[in-house]
């Protein structure tokens, strides 16, 4: 559990070497310090949760350390900062924040798909995302289910006639699954007259 002292530490910190600002094309939130004191990077990261990185600098300078956050973690820091800081730097924080709250979540923080279904176990596919023609481990996208259905659906009633050309073809080519779902049909049509 941070204290109120050390918050207040780390605000006087911030308020000399630190910095609030939007990075990057996304301008994501972050909160950064730097300076020659290593002890002192490494208390305001131990607080903030970040890593010390040192800087790179030219030989007749002192070395330099940082810690950097970003994303969340920052958002959160700026509204626990904000009545610490002083004018220049609280007015940076709202423009910070205002430019967030307007911008959507990043896709990993969403819980809906863009046509307002739920995002839960049962309603999500996920794929591999091809790259160059390579698979991505690390390239994976979500998919509602629902929206999904509802695509196929549409095309089906456009296109009856292929419709039933692919049936066909998948009794012809799955006879076993067909009968396995002939039987769980009957089954349920049976529960539901008794």
């Amino acid at each position: 559990m941070i204290s109120t002292a050390q918050i207040a530490w780390l605000a006087g910190l911030l308020e000399g070497e630190g910095w609030f600002r939007g990075s990057g094309a996304t301008r994501t939130p972050q909160i950064g310090v730097a300076m020659t004191d290593r002890d002192v990077i490494e208390r305001a990261a131990a607080l903030l949760g970040a890593t010390v990185c040192d800087k790179k600098v030219p030989a007749p300078n002192k070395p330099q350390w940082s810690a950097v956050i970003t994303g969340e973690q920052a958002v959160r820091w700026m509204f626990t900062l904000h009545a610490y800081m002083g004018l220049r730097r609280r007015a940076k924080i709202v423009e910070v924040l205002a430019y967030w709250r307007s911008t959507k979540p990043h896709f990993r923080y969403r819980t809906h798909c863009p046509k307002g279904h739920e995002y839960t176990i049962d309603n999500v596919a996920i794929e591999s995302v091809s790259v160059g023609g390579r698979r991505k481990q690390a390239g994976q996208r979500r998919h509602c289910r629902t929206c999904g259905y509802l695509s196929t659906q549409r095309w089906f009633k456009r296109n009856p006639e292929k419709r039933r050309a692919y049936e066909e073809r998948y009794r012809l080519g799955h006879p076993e699954k067909i009968r396995a779902m002939e039987i769980a049909r009957n089954a349920r049509r049976r529960k539901k007259t008794a």
